[in-house]
Order: C-alpha cells, then structure tokens, then sequence
C-alpha cells in the first residue's frame, strides 16, 4: 500500500518534489513487434483525428547484399542527449514504437486513465518533455541530470556505454543474414589515458555484468549479442530485451548509479569509416520500453544529498518519493512487452536517448558492476490501470 503523503514546508523541498517528479517521468520509446517493420505507412486501423499522421520508423533491411570480411569494433559513447539537440534546440528525436498515431484515448496503443499525446511523427518521446521540464523547474537536479552535467561526467572518463560491433562485413548494405550482430556494454570508468581523447586509443573498463565467458581474444566478450543489419549506411539493431545499462550520475544533489532497464529495444546510428579503418556513429538513437516498476525501483534508490542525506524514496518522509509516483504513472504510455493492440494495460513509460560514438578499445579486464548504493527494494509503485 503507498505511503500516506506528508507535509512538505520548505519552499526548497516544495521545489525540489515538482522538479523530481518531472524527471522521473522518462518516457521509453517502444519498437514494433516485427523487427523489420513497415516503412511510414498510416496505421489505417486507428481512427485519427485531427492532422494527417506520419509514422517515422527505422529503416528496413537493404534490398542489395553487401559484401567483405567480417570484422569486430569498439564504440565509446562521446555524447548523450536525452534533451537537447546538438544545436542546444528542443530535442524532438525518436521513432513510432507501437504504430499508432496516439491523439486521444481511442487512438493509444494501450488503456491509461489519461493519455500522452504522439508529437509529429506519431513519435512516442514524453521523456524528453518531462526532463526538459525538470531542468526549468529544479536547477540542482538539472545540474545532475541535464545533457551538460551527463557529458561532463562522460568525458571525465567516469563512464559511458560502450557498442561493439560483431561480424561487420559492409557499413553500406549488410542484410540480417550475413551475421552481424551489436552489443551494448556499460563501461564504469577509463583504463587509459587518464581521461579519454577519442582519438580511437581509449582503452574502457566493462561492467563485470555484460561479459560472458571472461575474455574472449584480449577482450571481453559480450554477454548477449543482438543481430543487426546495416541499410544505405545505417546500423539497425532490434532485440526484445531486456537491454540494461547504466549512467552514474555526477555528484551533486541527486547522484548515484542509474540502472536502465528496456525491452523492446530499438538501436540506430550512421557509421562513419575513418582513416584509421575503424568506425564512428553519429547520429544514434536508442529506444525502448522501461515499466514504470522497474523504473521507480530505479530512481527511488539515487542518492538524495539535499535536503535529505539518503535515497530518494525515503526522503522527507516519503514525500518526494509520493509526488515523483504521482507523476510517473500519470505518464504510462506504452505496453512493456509490446502488446499494442489497445487492450492490455500501459505499464511503461517510452525512454528515447541520441548518442554518438567513436572508435576506442575495451580493457582486458572487467570492473565491478555499478550498483545503488542506497537502495529502496520496498518503495510504493503504481496502481492498476
């Protein structure tokens, strides 16, 4: 049963439950339930109301086989944008996951007592409304958890994700059945140099977490591979989940280590060869699905440093906590297990992130896993739809 909310006096406190409660309504993004799906075709079995609706989707498989020897790369993500776009404008990035052009509540993909509405496109991207709002409304979190603060963060060398890139045989064409396959690793801190150049030599530590077997060539091996497919020069992954990664936080008023949980999991990115014969990824999207459960759990164990000095579902009594579930579960949008066909129940919120990526080198050892340090297993979650 949800804590009974308490009184919060402090104007500070008052500040920070609207800023938290904005953040913590990251919207995942989903994926179709076929991993090569239509192209931007209307959903012709939904009633649309007001302006014509596109569908911006990724890219299907080429039609043409490329051809080569296949090759294995390391991608160290430089810059992460959950917010903004590369100019610093308002970030409308991200893909029609469940193939609806949403407007009102007959057209969702799912049953909520209130509806997200699609931005153009039919792009399910609430997330990036509400952390943008969270950064107007409570600057201390924003210092935290702004595009700025996370890319910071990276280039201190304290983490970042890592793509690798398995049987690469054609960055222009490669169908699914020329076995290319992508995996995505956290990487909890630079080996060498002290901090990262990105000149390709950046050497990365692994989450103990995401490799399989111990070392495998000099490296360590991913855990789980997805298969993938390149289209005029774009790198496609599709993989049901879940995917997990992390970001670690910076060390200011709500810090910590941020699991990220998604299924139905969309990866895209432009590989750019370079003159050393490795490759970049600029203009990458990673998009999928995280249960509002999952998330919560998540978000309720960072580090609350003010006005509390603990986790963030325990904080004033709970009552931070209480006004972050308020509106996460406002914010229920998709089905987190892909069933969009408008009966079952919205349990997961859409979660849309660009990066881009260059070239670098994985450390022959693991690191240990980044973990919460203040964890909330029993905080209250959403109610039933």
């Amino acid at each position: 049963m949800r804590r009974a909310r308490v009184a919060i006096g402090a104007l500070a406190a008052a500040t920070l439950v609207g800023g938290c409660a904005d953040l913590l309504g990251f919207k995942e993004l989903q994926l179709a339930d076929s991993g090569t799906p239509d192209g931007s075709t209307p959903d012709v079995s939904q009633p649309e109301t007001g302006p014509p609706c596109d569908h911006v989707r990724w890219p299907d498989q080429p039609d043409a086989q490329g051809s080569g020897t296949p090759m294995s790369y390391t991608l160290a993500i430089e810059h992460v944008r959950l917010t903004t776009e590369t100019d610093g404008g308002l970030g409308q990035f991200g893909y029609d996951l469940d193939d609806h052009c949403t407007v009102d509540q007959t057209t969702a993909s799912c049953k909520a007592a209130s509806v997200t509405v699609d931005t153009n496109g039919s792009i399910d991207d609430t997330s990036i409304q509400l952390l943008n709002q969270l950064i107007v409304d409570q600057q201390t979190v924003a210092d935290a958890l702004s595009d700025d603060a996370l890319n910071k963060t990276i280039a201190s060398g304290t983490f970042t994700v890592l793509i690798r890139l398995i049987g690469l045989e054609d960055a222009e064409n490669q169908t699914l059945a020329q076995g290319l396959s992508v995996a995505v690793q956290t990487a909890p801190g630079i080996l060498s140099p002290a901090t990262p150049l990105w000149d390709g030599n950046d050497k990365w530590s692994v989450s103990a977490a995401d490799v399989a077997g111990g070392l495998d060539a000099g490296t360590n091996s991913p855990i789980k591979r997805v298969s993938a497919y390149v289209t005029n020069g774009v790198l496609v992954a599709t993989d049901p989940g879940p995917v997990s990664l992390s970001l670690i936080l910076p060390p200011n008023t709500l810090t910590g280590t941020l699991p990220i949980s998604l299924t139905q999991v969309v990866l895209t990115g432009t590989l750019v060869k370079r003159s050393d014969s490795n490759y970049d990824i600029t203009d990458g999207t990673i998009a999928g699905r995280w249960s509002t459960d999952d998330f919560l759990r998540a978000v309720g164990s960072l580090d609350l440093k003010s006005p509390s000095d603990g986790p963030l579902c325990a904080a004033l009594g709970g009552g931070v906590y209480d006004a972050v579930v308020d509106t996460v579960c406002a914010h229920r949008d998709i089905n987190s297990q892909g069933q969009d066909d408008d009966t079952a129940s919205c349990d997961a919120i859409s979660v849309a992130m660009k990066f881009d990526a260059v070239a670098a080198e994985v450390a022959n050892s693991p690191s240990p896993t980044p973990v919460s340090t203040t964890p909330c297993v029993d905080a209250g979650l959403c109610p039933s739809n």
